[in-house]
């Protein structure tokens, strides 16, 4: 893992904040609890109607350490994506690590991912486990991808396998994401994310699996957390709905990127999400019965491509 020196690049955390005033402080002290120096955080408080600006500008105003730098903004909200876009247009690091105002980084994080990029130059982006955490902080699983995102890291590891194994099952934990700066940039990168859609990652992650620019390191470099304000434990049937939709149309838009079986795996995710967008709109018994007959659809193609890792 490469430790701090006084060459090491400037990496910037982007920390998007809403309604999260139990958690952000955790996550804010998470950084500087980190070993790798210098940091910067860019964050941005998107409209909370509670205190979590007013306590991540107090934490700014105590914030000490030199070699840490903070920027923090409050706006009207927008939504996550514009948001994003915003923190990466004010972000000065070479690389960006992605934070959750709910979720915080393990002392080695920063450092893990650092030196995943700075070995594969090959790679635009990287991604790491993540411990799992309650509402109270304790430790539910010592891998979230394993336990939570039922993620195979054998696949993840192997150039062969992770292109699929992530159109498959989907899992990116929080604080778990590290992307260089010319990732976002048009033409050589992918540039901003496509502030259409109601999530970034997945149409993002698509884009750069088809340039075969993803790494995985395989180490908990954040920590996760589960609780009952979670997008999917919040019952709000119309925000479900702009999700599938928006997966369907992230699904949609790249599979002419992709060949063979990673296109017919992804041709099932997104016959998958526009169902699912159909049922959270207007439930019924055959929209139920077409669900399961995708899931037996995708448990096929998992098996199928678990028995070509297990070979492998």
């Amino acid at each position: 893992m490469t430790t701090a020196t006084a060459n090491s690049p400037l990496i910037s955390v982007l920390m998007p904040i809403y309604n999260h005033e139990a958690f952000v402080r955790i996550g804010l002290d998470s950084v500087v609890q980190t070993r790798h120096r210098p940091v910067e955080i860019v964050a941005i408080d998107d409209g909370s109607t509670d205190q979590s600006f007013a306590i991540a500008e107090a934490w700014q105003a105590s914030l000490a350490d030199p070699q840490i730098s903070m920027q923090l903004l409050r706006q009207d909200n927008q939504g996550l994506v514009k948001t994003l876009n915003r923190q990466v247009r004010l972000a000065r690091g070479e690389f960006f690590a992605l934070l959750a105002s709910d979720d915080f980084l393990q002392p080695d994080g920063l450092g893990w991912l650092l030196d995943g990029l700075q070995k594969h130059p090959e790679w635009m982006a990287a991604i790491g486990d993540a411990i799992l955490v309650d509402q109270e902080g304790q430790v539910t699983a010592s891998s979230a991808l394993t336990d939570f995102f039922r993620v195979n890291k054998r696949a993840l590891l192997d150039r062969r396998f992770i292109t699929r194994e992530m159109i498959l099952r989907w899992g990116v934990p929080g604080g778990a994401i590290m992307i260089r700066r010319h990732s976002f940039h048009g033409g050589e990168g992918i540039g901003f994310y496509d502030e259409s859609l109601p999530f970034e990652d997945r149409d993002y992650f698509l884009k750069l699996l088809a340039r075969n620019a993803v790494g995985f390191v395989d180490a908990p470099v954040s920590g996760y957390r589960r609780h009952s304000a979670n997008f999917f434990k919040v019952p709000d049937r119309e925000k479900l709905a702009r999700y599938y939709r928006g997966l369907h149309q992230a699904e949609v838009q790249n599979l002419p990127l992709f060949r063979g079986g990673d296109w017919l795996g992804l041709r099932l995710t997104s016959w998958m999400a526009w169902t699912l967008y159909q049922r959270t709109l207007a439930p019924g018994r055959w929209l139920d019965l077409k669900v399961r007959l995708l899931w037996i659809l995708m448990r096929m193609a998992y098996w199928r491509h678990e028995r070509r890792v297990a070979a492998a």
